[in-house]
């Protein structure tokens, strides 16, 4: 339940910080960001520093938002996204309407001043009876010290088997030897670009796209390309003018729910890219960890061209965000390569974890942890819908999906998110998934899964539905 739904208590006199108080945090914040730190996270450190220290007093009020940008030599959203980063560990706390603040030396609550929906994750309750069942049947005395063995890194042969079943209700026909267990889709993928890259390559992929592949291009030393998509996904024909100058080394795409937008890869177009790539030789790296919970009903790219395709996937989104238990079919020449890749990331496979997954799996758990969350997904998308302004949603009513793409019409994407901010609800403006470029669209990722229930949801849409309807504040006054 959000702070708007609760009935309010008078807040303290606000106490402003002093000057030592601001010389210390500007002074913290700057030596992180100098030393390479990520700069919202550098803010973050230098808040949790002065805490610790003594400098920031408990109950003091941060200073205005543009004030503190300008102090740290930074953006808005970038402080905007610290502070939130800061309410999430406690060190400080929003009131919303009011202003924020140092959180109490008693350790004030701060998870119900935020209404997230900016965090893209499952709902746990939905399929927690399940998770568990599972968990106490492999954790039984006369199973559970082979589960703390070493295994293979690239899987003990019953998980990698778990895997091409998960693979065969994508309607792919996977031999066990092909799958990798991965730590999680984005080991996966970063697993893959390994295995096809070397620094310095070029990679093509939707420009606006998961934010974690732009830290694997960053580590990898990679250059990513951003192809432009529209409702029906990637743009095949802009990718096929980039593919002629012959620099791309490979291809990432994510045909189904694709985060944000949410759009779906077009049956015509998979078949597109499919052949595109083939004829260029140039391998499809397909993110399919929305796959399951989309059952869009088409084919994934693997199933168009095997050989030149590898499938990436979790249960991370279709069964609970702390399952970091993901699967990776590779075509049967880069199986050697893909092992290497993980070698050289560890030495073993997570054997707890996997085993859960793979319980899940053989016993039908999963199927029914999926269908749970179709049906939640489906049921927060339509209160989505019955809320928002009818012209402002992009994701289809009936999509099984926890995140939305929600346009913001003439107003920008940063100074919507800095009012919802205000008023204690965060979301990801599309600046936040740039891959190439710095021309993001007016819309915003608005995640629908990390609320109890389809409840909690009911008061932070009302708010981002009059924030769409009225012009938004520009980005100044108190951080919220």
């Amino acid at each position: 339940m959000t702070l708007m739904a609760q009935p309010r208590t008078p807040s303290p006199q606000p106490r402003s910080l002093d000057a030592s108080a601001r010389d210390f945090l500007v002074a913290a914040g700057r030596r992180r960001l100098v030393a390479g730190t990520p700069k919202y996270l550098g803010l973050v450190q230098a808040l949790e520093s002065g805490v610790r220290q003594g400098a920031l007093a408990s109950g003091a009020q941060l200073p205005p938002q543009r004030e503190l940008a300008a102090l740290f030599g930074t953006t808005v959203a970038t402080v905007t996204k610290a502070v939130a980063e800061a309410a999430r560990r406690g060190i400080v706390t929003a009131r919303s309407g009011s202003g924020t603040y140092v959180a109490s030396a008693t350790g004030e609550s701060t998870a119900d001043s935020w209404s997230d929906l900016s965090l893209n994750i499952p709902p746990v309750a939905v399929s927690a009876e399940l998770v568990s069942a599972s968990f106490r049947r492999m954790t039984q005395p006369s199973t559970l010290s082979r589960l703390v063995d070493y295994a293979p890194v690239s899987g003990s042969a019953v998980n990698r088997s778990a895997g091409a079943t998960l693979f065969g209700l994508r309607g792919l026909r996977a031999q066990s030897e092909r799958v990798l267990v991965t730590q999680g889709a984005h080991h996966g993928l970063l697993v893959a670009l390994m295995a096809l890259t070397r620094p310095g390559d070029s990679v093509a992929c939707e420009r606006l796209n998961y934010s974690g592949l732009r830290r694997i291009g960053d580590l990898l030393q990679l250059k990513l390309v951003g192809i432009d998509s529209d409702a029906d996904g990637m743009v095949v024909s802009q990718l096929r003018s980039r593919l002629r100058e012959g620099r791309i080394k490979a291809v990432v795409c994510t045909p189904s729910g694709h985060n944000p937008t949410s759009s779906v890869l077009s049956e015509r177009r998979r078949a597109d890219l499919a052949r595109l790539a083939r004829g260029a030789s140039v391998p499809i790296v397909e993110d399919d960890i929305y796959g399951l919970l989309a059952a869009d009903g088409l084919a994934p790219l693997a199933a168009l061209w095997p050989e030149g395709t590898l499938c990436v996937t979790s249960l991370s989104k279709c069964v609970a965000p702390g399952l970091r238990v993901g699967y990776s079919l590779l075509p049967p020449a880069l199986v050697s390569r893909g092992r290497d890749a993980l070698l050289s990331l560890g030495w073993t496979e997570s054997s707890l974890q996997a085993a859960l997954a793979s319980d899940l799996i053989q016993t039908k758990g999963l199927a029914l942890c999926v269908a749970r969350h179709q049906a939640e997904a489906r049921k927060r998308v339509m209160l989505a819908h019955s809320l928002l302004p009818a012209n402002s949603i992009h994701t289809a009513s009936d999509a099984a999906s926890y995140h939305l793409w929600v346009g913001t019409g003439q107003f920008s994407a940063a100074d919507v998110g800095v009012e919802l901010s205000r008023r204690g609800i965060l979301v990801s403006p599309a600046a936040d998934f740039l891959m190439e470029g710095s021309d993001a669209p007016h819309a915003l990722r608005v995640s629908l899964g990390g609320a109890p229930n389809a409840g909690a949801l009911e008061e932070p849409l009302r708010e981002l539905a009059g924030v769409l309807q009225n012009r938004p504040r520009s980005a100044y006054g108190a951080i919220v």
